[in-house]
């Protein structure tokens, strides 16, 4: 059935979510820190950079399980960005 269909996302738009850098989303993606979905490079001379796809459901269910006890945010920015939004 078609109505569980989720699009994949760029890492721009995740980076956009976190509140990080899309260089930090591609990183984490690497190390396994983020839930990610790897594209096979499209040609086979330029086979060292990879593009990455992201579901926005899997990274709030793996932001919700690393979040600190009483936080309401899935936010992953620094406290400083997140401070100087809130003040």
């Amino acid at each position: 059935m078609l109505t569980d269909f989720e699009p994949y996302v760029d890492e721009e738009k995740v980076a956009q979510i976190l509140a990080i850098k899309r260089r930090e989303v591609i990183e984490r993606a690497r190390r396994g820190e983020l839930p990610a979905h790897p594209l096979p490079p499209f040609s086979v001379v330029r086979a060292k950079r990879r593009k990455w796809r992201f579901k926005i459901s899997e990274i709030v269910a793996c932001m919700d399980v690393r979040k600190p006890a009483g936080s309401d945010t899935i936010g992953i920015g620094s406290p400083r960005r997140q401070k100087e939004k809130s003040g």
